[in-house]
């Protein structure tokens, strides 16, 4: 009777660790599937605010209608200028049911580039159509973000150079085919 208690204790105790290492397999299987999405906007946040502690003043040039102008850009104004681009927020979360990652090196521009796609027809109330992320093959650092997003009638494009500076090219159509082209280039290292 003792032997057949110690056999049924040890099947149990078998059975117990396979079912708990089948649950580590799957649970292992799930975290692979999740896409890890580079987190554009922590980036951008961190570089907002690496501006605002080392006390770099940016300047932007506007063009509109081929009409130039510039403008200091205040720490408190940051939110207004950088807002539309800090939503939604781009990160694996958020972003993982609504895109997908693909990734290669390219060798003429010497960077890993990360390109995020809609996985299929993305809510309409989803502006962001798609971004990109520049890695630098040698020291792994990003180079640029690129995006596009879709505002109503209105196209956008950002081109962020880490570190340095940003683009924001805004396409407004007007009569179904003209369209008013707005630039709007941001420096912070001069």
């Amino acid at each position: 009777m003792k032997l057949l208690g110690v056999i049924f204790f040890l099947c149990l105790g078998f059975s117990y660790c396979h079912q708990s290492s089948q649950n580590e397999t799957i649970a292992a299987n799930k975290v692979d599937s999740i896409e890890n999405f580079f987190p554009v906007t922590s980036f951008i946040k961190g570089e907002l605010a690496g501006m605002n502690r080392d006390g770099n003043t940016p300047i932007a040039y506007y063009t509109l209608n081929g009409r130039k102008d510039s403008s200091w850009v205040k720490p408190a104004e940051f939110n207004d200028v950088f807002g539309p681009f800090l939503q939604p927020q781009i990160d694996s979360v958020n972003m993982n049911s609504l895109f997908t990652e693909t990734k290669f090196l390219d060798q003429t521009l010497n960077t890993f580039t990360f390109t995020y796609s809609p996985i299929k027809k993305l809510p309409v109330n989803m502006a962001l159509q798609r971004w990109d992320v520049y890695l630098d093959a040698n020291t792994n650092n990003v180079q640029r973000i690129y995006w596009l997003k879709f505002a109503g009638d209105t196209t956008q494009q950002l081109t962020w150079n880490a570190g340095e500076n940003a683009k924001i090219i805004s396409v407004l159509p007007v009569n179904g085919k003209d369209s008013i082209v707005s630039e709007t280039f941001i420096t912070w290292r001069y």
